[in-house]
């Protein structure tokens, strides 16, 4: 099943928020209420209403009291059998600094990716991913935590550098 199909029609487990929630959070932050994040699956034109923007074909969103907080977004290739992932990147709100605040949330897109890739229905063979140094998208990115988003998402789907690829991948 390709990529827009398969995140349309999956029915996976609810997110387990609990175990992405950061530990030591400054005395002044109220904890986060997990039952109100839920993370959705947005394919091409769906996406629209997002105010960050967004590539590839598809992008999950984590949301957090119905706001956008973060997004993960995926390019097909290869007739679905490599999805490539474009774009991992913070909203700017307040929600989203809560939700940064309190929340793995890079751990948290990782981890349903995987759950997505590992369907039995899902046709994909390759995760990959191009080196931060390298990346378009994030040439304007404010955040000096750039580099450590990228790096937990790759941590989290086990992905290892492929000099012949020039990117990091994570065979399925």
């Amino acid at each position: 099943m390709k990529l827009p199909e398969l995140l349309k029609s999956a029915e996976l487990p609810t997110v387990d928020f609990a175990q992405f929630l950061r530990k030591n959070l400054r005395r002044d932050m109220p904890p986060l209420d997990v039952s109100r994040l839920r993370i959705e699956a947005l394919i091409h034109q769906q996406r629209n209403a997002l105010k960050t923007p967004t590539t590839g074909d598809a992008s999950l969103v984590i949301k957090y009291k119905n706001q956008e907080g973060a997004v993960l977004s995926l390019a097909e290739l290869e007739d679905g059998e490599v999805w490539d992932i474009l774009q991992v990147q913070g909203a700017k709100s307040r929600k989203s600094y809560r939700l940064a605040s309190s929340l793995l949330w890079p751990n948290a897109l990782a981890s349903r990716t995987k759950e997505y890739a590992m369907e039995p229905s899902s046709e994909v063979r390759h995760l990959i991913m191009g080196a931060t140094w390298g990346m378009e998208n994030i040439d304007g990115a404010t955040s000096e935590h750039i580099f450590e988003t990228y790096a937990a998402v790759r941590h989290v789907l086990g992905m290892q550098y492929s000099e012949e690829l020039g990117k990091f991948i994570k065979d399925i």
